[in-house]
This record gives structure tokens, sequence and C-alpha cells, in this order.
């Protein structure tokens, strides 16, 4: 509202000089905040988490520690053509394919029913010189209580905003259940965009492209 709006203009010198002050700021979106400006301790001089490291903690109690990640192939077949990786708060991980299935690997095996299964209703092709398909999956915040994921996907006409509910089985999705959020008029063949993601704010964010082609590239 526009008294917090002033309020944030009055301070906007202390606000804008929060970072290592040992305390979090929410306006900012910082995500760590360990006391200091330095690089390389886990917690950047911008309050950010660094790469490589996991921050537990808030303020000068900020304890960020280095997990060092070994680089395997554990999957090499079973996509069609995979673009996105998540998982929803536990220990699997979702792979979406292009082509409309969102697979799951669990326990260092892929599991052969996927998660989701839309393709009649994606449109896509490999022809490389078009962007349609299944593009991404975002689970709901609340996912564990209501079971309740979001996906972007090309229909033929535009993109498709959609949400779907989990099964009893936890590694099937309802594929019947779809109710159509935002349907996108697009009906150029690149730029489509594609990704989906929570903020910290709860609100779900879609990213779209232009839905150009390959002379008016943004």
């Amino acid at each position: 509202n526009i008294q917090d709006f002033l309020l944030l203009l009055g301070n906007w010198g202390e606000i804008e000089n929060c970072c290592g002050n040992s305390i979090i700021d929410t306006i900012l979106r910082e995500r760590c905040d360990d006391g200091d400006l330095t690089n390389g301790d886990g917690c950047s001089s911008e309050c950010k988490i660094e790469d490589g490291y996991i921050c537990e903690g808030e303020g000068a109690t900020t304890i960020c520690t280095f997990v060092p990640v070994e680089i395997e192939e554990v999957i090499s077949s079973g996509f069609v053509v995979p673009v996105y990786i998540t998982n929803a708060n536990d220990e699997r991980l979702f792979i979406v394919d292009l082509e409309g299935k969102i697979k799951i690997f669990e326990n260092g095996q892929l599991l052969s029913a996927p998660f989701l299964d839309i393709t009649d209703r994606v449109h896509f092709n490999a022809n490389p010189n078009e962007e349609y398909g299944l593009k991404s999956v975002a689970f709901h915040p609340n996912y564990q209580e209501n079971g309740k994921f979001y996906v972007h996907y090309t229909d033929g006409s535009g993109t498709i905003i959609s949400e779907f509910q989990v099964t009893s089985d936890p590694n099937v999705a309802d594929s019947n259940s779809e109710r159509i959020i935002l349907p996108i008029f697009a009906p150029g063949t690149l730029h489509q965009g594609g990704q989906l993601h929570f903020g910290l704010d709860g609100y779900l964010y879609i990213s779209m492209g232009e839905n150009g082609n390959a002379a008016n590239s943004q």
C-alpha cells in the first residue's frame, strides 16, 4: 500500500545497504546474510547463496556448507526431448519430456510408467525450427497436502497453463483432472518461453517469449 511505499522510500538508504548487516531482508529478496560482504564463503557479497553451497539459519547464525557434487551419467534413454527437471520437495526427480510426458527418477532408476502423459493434447514435433511441446512443471507450495501441480504446454493454437491433480498413487497423476488456468494465443513457432516457477510470495510466475520467428528474436 501507499504507506508501505512511502516508508520504503524514506528508508531506502538503510534498506539499500542492508546486505551484510546480519539480517535477512525479505524486501530485497536476500537468501542469506552472514554478516559480511565476502564472496566465496557460501553467502555472496549480494547476500545470495553461492553455487555449490547449502545455507541454513538466519542472520549472523547463517551457516553455509559446501556440498561437493560428483557428476555421472545415470539416464541415457527413455526420453524424446527432455527439457526440464525439478522435484516436489521429496527424494524424487520429475523430468519433463517435450513430447508431453513427465517421468520420475527415483532410487537410482527411471520409473517405466510416466507420472503424467498428456501426449493426446500436446502439440509437438521434433522439428528444431519449432518450439512446441510440454515445457515445464511447477508443484504447488502445499503440494504435499493438496496434490496440485501446474504445467506449461502448447496445443497447436497457443500456450496452455493448466492445473492437474495427483492420484492416490503418489507416482501417478490424473490426466483427466486438467483445469485450464490460462490459455494464451500464440500462433508463432518460435520463442514460446516455457518456464513455470512459484515465487517466495506464493504466486505462480509464467515465462513467455514474444512468439515470433528467427528474424525478430528478443
